[in-house]
């Protein structure tokens, strides 16, 4: 967020949230998370007063935020369900993550696809963000004003990013990447939205490497 970046760390075992000045890359302040055992896709809110990342706690992933003044730590789920990728909405009261609750049945361990939710701030009310389709959906990023959300899905049976109308829910098709639109791993994040809203940069896999467009 403005000449901040954050970066997950581990330092002697300990799970680190690491903030540098940009683009001199001097490290700012290094704030350790003792709440959980790993840290995963941190994610400044707008207003830069706290951070949203996915926690890794005894096995189990989920959304949690931390305040940069006091240090607060807040569980924003807390359950067997696998949270991921949070993305806060550009007015700072919602925030997008990719989640496999809302297709599957804990009780019967049958774990389905993932798909998108939102949680809202600071509630904590979680609502899922339409799960139609066949293939999973991740990495959400939003417009530059909030009224969409883009994505990577592969339920034509290839990756390609996809727009979300978070009024109507209406999912719209904005690529196709014959090869697909995926990052190292299923999991990895593959697109980021300009700060304009008008461009998305891409991984995409082709000639044996991954390029980004």
């Amino acid at each position: 967020t403005g000449r901040r970046f954050v970066l997950a760390a581990v330092s002697d075992g300990r799970p680190l949230l690491t903030l540098f000045d940009m683009p001199s890359g001097r490290v700012l302040r290094r704030i350790a998370v003792p709440e959980v055992d790993q840290i995963f896709t941190p994610a400044w809110s707008p207003d830069g007063a706290r951070i949203a990342f996915s926690g890794m706690k005894g096995g189990v992933t989920d959304i949690y935020t931390i305040e940069l003044t006091g240090g607060e730590v807040r569980a924003l789920t807390s359950d067997v369900y696998s949270d991921l990728q949070p993305a806060w909405s550009p007015g700072g009261t919602e925030i997008a993550f990719t989640s496999d609750r809302f297709t599957s049945a804990a009780e019967q361990l049958d774990f389905g696809r993932y798909t998108l939710g939102a949680i809202a701030w600071p509630s904590g009310d979680v609502t899922p963000l339409g799960s139609a389709g066949t293939g999973k959906s991740v990495n959400p990023q939003w417009c530059a004003h909030g009224e969409c959300v883009y994505f990577v899905s592969d339920d034509s049976g290839v990756s390609n990013v996809y727009r979300l109308d978070r009024e109507t829910l209406e999912v719209t098709r904005v690529t196709d990447e014959q090869i697909g639109v995926s990052g190292i791993t299923a999991l990895s994040p593959a697109i980021s939205i300009g700060a304009g809203g008008k461009r998305i940069a891409m991984s995409v896999y082709s000639g044996g490497a991954f390029e980004i467009r």
